[in-house]
């Protein structure tokens, strides 16, 4: 039963941290970060990220500044 409790307690304790951390990390940040995840290429989704930087624009959003945007392309693989 006490080996029970210490696992029990060892997990709520790793769990803790981990919220910590991630709250320490989201408040060291300035600008929120969005990622982009496609199954093409670049050059196949060109337009539809250009109207999607265009739309953040038009909201008020500079890139690199009030928002980043990771982008990864699987390029057909």
């Amino acid at each position: 039963m006490k080996l029970e409790n210490t696992r029990n307690r060892s997990a709520v304790v790793t769990l803790c941290f981990a919220l910590l951390a991630l709250c320490l990390n989201a408040h060291a940040q300035n600008a929120p970060r969005v990622g982009v995840l496609g199954g093409g290429s670049l050059a196949a989704n060109a337009n539809r990220i250009d109207a999607f930087r265009h739309g953040l624009r038009d909201l008020g959003y500079v890139e690199g500044k009030s928002i980043i945007i990771d982008q990864r392309w699987a390029g057909e693989k």
